[in-house]
């Protein structure tokens, strides 16, 4: 009977983790510029620039949770469910330091919206390139 030795990489892996969360918060930074040079050559109030924001911070969720799956080669929605965790806790500790919390309906549409898109990022992440390949009989 062999013993299978599982290796163990602690430091490799949150290094992965800072590295894929770092690529999202990149791309949601450059989201953040671009929506907010069309919000305010829109003129649109701080009601209306709730919804592009939020589509930023959901993009760098996605993005973060594709480049971890894409390194990972596996467990797609996994990887999705540490990205988006990541950015859904920035998000609850800026409103906790905003002074009073003011949970609105946005929160949980909000944190919904990270959830979701983090976890489509890892799952498209784990899809293979390729297409079905076609195996011939005999």
């Amino acid at each position: 009977m062999s013993k299978r030795k599982q290796s163990s990489r602690p430091l490799g892996t949150v290094i992965l983790v800072l590295m894929a969360l770092g690529l999202g918060i990149v791309v949601c930074l450059a989201a953040f510029l671009i929506m907010a040079k069309v919000v305010e050559h829109e003129g649109l109030s701080l009601q209306a620039s709730i919804l592009p924001a939020t589509l930023a911070v959901s993009l760098g969720a996605a993005v973060a949770g594709f480049a971890l799956a894409k390194c990972n080669g596996r467990e797609g929605l996994l990887c999705g469910i540490i990205a988006s965790a990541a950015f859904s806790l920035v998000y609850l500790i800026g409103v906790f330091l905003g002074g009073l919390p003011q949970f609105t309906l946005y929160t949980p549409l909000k944190l919904f919206a990270f959830t979701a898109s983090g976890c489509f990022g890892g799952y498209l992440g784990t899809l293979h390139r390729g297409g079905l390949k076609h195996r011939r009989m005999g």
